[in-house]
């Protein structure tokens, strides 16, 4: 809990700079106005925590959940009759959501380095690429 929290306060701090009341929601969740406008998740393996999320810019939330199937239990769980009710897309462009984001991770973190991919970054993303993500068979996995 304490590890989202923090990664989380950085997001938050970002979008209050930029003028969106966001704040921290359940376990993982931002929200503005009560509505989910983010939601991460993690993992944790050799020491090392990887924290994952969505920021819903200029986002058609009828059509995306044509394609997400939220089950029954967790709406029931929060006490919401339907998906749609839960979430919003943020009002602001997706350039002032990344400065918003460098700034609230530099306030939180301290600075911040910017820096191209090596050589070595590219050829391994190219390799994971085609090896996993392309393949039809590791997407659809379960």
């Amino acid at each position: 809990m304490d590890s989202y929290k923090l990664i989380c306060s950085a997001l938050i701090k970002g979008l209050n700079g930029a003028g969106v009341p966001a704040e921290f929601s359940k376990i993982n969740d931002i929200a503005v106005d009560g509505k989910k406008i983010s939601g991460s998740a993690q993992t944790r393996k050799d020491g090392a925590l990887l924290q994952h999320g969505t920021l819903l810019l200029d986002t058609n939330i009828e059509k995306m959940f044509t394609v997400l199937k939220v089950p029954k239990e967790k709406l029931k769980d929060k006490g919401i009759k339907n998906v749609k009710e839960r979430v919003a897309p943020l009002r602001i462009s997706k350039n002032e959501a990344i400065k918003a984001v460098k700034s609230g991770f530099s306030g939180v973190f301290g600075a911040l380095e910017e820096s191209k991919l090596t050589m070595e970054e590219l050829t391994a993303a190219a390799k994971l690429s085609k090896g996993r993500y392309s393949n039809k068979e590791w997407n659809f996995r379960r």
